[in-house]
């Protein structure tokens, strides 16, 4: 027995086998859709980004600024961050696949990537200042007794040998003093570039997930609507609503795939030779166009002006099945 097919929604949705669950249909388990994913680590990237960019300033504060050549760093750290976040929103805003592919590989990569190199900077600065003043070029004799006990300041080196390239003795302290706020910059960069990234890893998969999806049901509502289409060719009734298969030949012209296409306008033809009012019949030229997606068992497909079409066939609906003739 041919089960009662209806729509899948209330604007003429594809074919789906009604009673086929025990579940109502209105009571959906929440779920979070990858729209609203995209909003929230789009959100979340720019909040990454600006606390990220804050830290080269915290930096600066507590160890780089007896040194201005430890400036660069900063200046590195805001460049790599910038391209991130802006990677991160580029790809969350326009939805695309390679553009969320290329977020999730490069965002953890570099946030790794700068974290390694604020430390690998570190632990250079901090192996310089472990070495005597005097044995850096430029500070010899000029720096006087000050270089060989690393007490020399920034002041001493800036006007007693302006070319000595030691780290003066208060950055050196405070590099000493403050390495947990080294450690907190290099973890805060690699979660502030990590995390985005992860969120694009959702988006993308959910897209891929609801493209499958999307897929399998195309599918269904194809090989339905070839069903249907043979029935008309053989003369024999519809097993479907026709309001309901109209809806699924929609649904086939909305994809923008031409085998798609080619499968409507053919069941359409169809139902206009077979008497029934259909928007926009297809004409004969739209149907060999597209002859060659649909297989060689259909390259004889009608004329649309062929008045031998099947006078007769049986229309089922809600009330039973109807006939109607072609002038109808």
């Amino acid at each position: 027995m041919v089960p009662n097919f209806i729509h899948a929604g209330s604007r003429g949705g594809p074919l789906r086998p009604s009673g086929s669950s025990t579940v109502p249909t209105n009571v959906r388990p929440y779920r979070v859709g990858s729209g609203t994913l995209r909003v929230v680590g789009a959100l979340i990237c720019i909040l990454g980004t600006m606390i990220a960019a804050i830290l080269p300033i915290l930096a600066y504060i507590f160890v780089w600024h007896a040194d201005d050549r430890a400036r660069i760093e900063a200046y590195t750290h805001w460049g790599i961050i910038g391209f991130a976040g802006l990677l991160g929103l580029i790809a969350l805003l326009s939805n695309s696949a390679f553009m969320l592919a290329l977020h999730v590989i490069l965002g953890a990569m570099l946030g790794a990537a700068l974290s390694a190199h604020n430390e690998n900077i570190f632990l250079q600065q901090q192996f310089k200042c472990s070495q005597l003043q005097a044995a850096s070029a430029g500070c010899g004799n000029d720096c006087g007794n000050c270089a060989l006990l690393n007490t020399c300041t920034a002041a001493v080196i800036a006007t007693s040998c302006p070319t000595c390239q030691a780290y003066p003795a208060e950055f050196c302290n405070n590099l000493a003093s403050n390495r947990i706020i080294i450690g907190i910059i290099g973890a805060v960069t690699l979660f502030a570039l990590a995390v985005p990234s992860v969120l694009s890893l959702l988006v993308l998969l959910r897209n891929e997930a609801a493209r499958g999806i999307e897929g399998s049901k195309l599918e269904w509502v194809r090989a339905r609507v070839e069903e249907q289409c043979k029935l008309l060719e053989d003369g024999l009734p519809l097993t479907f609503p026709l309001d309901a298969l109209l809806g699924s030949v929609q649904r086939l012209e909305s994809s923008g795939e031409e085998s798609n296409q080619a499968l409507a306008n053919r069941c359409k033809l169809d139902l206009a030779k077979a008497g029934f009012n259909v928007p926009a019949a297809p004409g004969t030229d739209e149907i060999k166009a597209g002859q060659a997606f649909i297989g060689a068992e259909r390259a004889t497909l009608p004329d649309a002006n062929d008045a031998g079409a099947v006078p007769w066939v049986a229309r089922t609906n809600q009330n039973g099945p109807q006939k109607v003739s072609p002038s109808d």
